[in-house]
């Protein structure tokens, strides 16, 4: 008798090696420094101005914005196989600006491409629930980024989600206006082990947080 082993790859084809935030006025500088390799650069960012956020980093690359979502734009903005440098810096310009920068690596050799995207753009006024609605990834081990934009209340309260990371930017002084973001690697890290329909509702958890617009995007390799 024949036996046949399965070995199951379990190192995500993607992780996060920096993240931070920031939130300002009219923009916010986001830096880094000790960096040696990304494949996507991404962006969430959240806004009041009307509009995209105009993003630009210190090595020039150059960067695509998806659909933004809400009446107050949350907007999801990459760069695919960016130039980095051991000290680099993310400059992001509107009005009442809370983003969140994550420098994402991938397999070798990497060949990141954007995937799809869903967003909710039509909550009108503030919720303590925002869903996304639902993406099918392509591939399993697709890199998984929602975001959704705060407007009133209580930072660091919204709900945890099993097999996401959290991240949140400052609420902008005086505004209470930020972003949330959960990202993961479908299919690793959780009990979901195959490409399938997936979406992430906000909510206000144990605290008081209000949303106005989601979005959820992918990246494949």
């Amino acid at each position: 008798m024949s036996k046949n082993t399965i070995i199951c790859n379990t190192t995500p084809p993607y992780v996060v090696v920096a993240s931070a935030t920031g939130s300002g006025a009219s923009s916010t500088i986001i830096s880094f420094i000790g960096l040696t390799t990304s494949n996507i650069q991404l962006i969430a960012v959240a806004t009041s101005g009307g509009g995209a956020a105009n993003v630009t980093d210190s090595k020039s690359n150059l960067y695509s914005g998806l659909t933004p979502a809400g009446t107050i734009p949350v907007k999801i903005i990459y760069a695919l196989q960016p130039i980095v440098g051991t000290t680099m810096s993310f400059t992001i310009t509107n009005t009442n600006v809370g983003a969140a920068v994550f420098i994402v690596q991938g397999p070798n050799p990497p060949i990141p491409a954007f995937d799809k995207q869903n967003n909710n753009g039509n909550i009108g006024t503030p919720s303590p629930t925002a869903s996304t609605g639902n993406i099918t990834p392509a591939f399993n081990g697709d890199f998984i980024l929602a975001a959704a934009c705060t407007v009133t209340g209580t930072t660091g309260k919204g709900a945890t989600l099993s097999g996401w990371t959290r991240v949140e930017s400052p609420f902008r002084l005086g505004i209470a206006q930020g972003v949330v973001c959960y990202y993961r690697s479908e299919g690793y890290g959780n009990s979901q082990q195959y490409a399938a329909t997936i979406g992430v509702t906000f909510s206000a958890g144990s605290g008081v947080v209000n949303y106005l617009g989601a979005s959820i995007a992918a990246w494949s390799n």
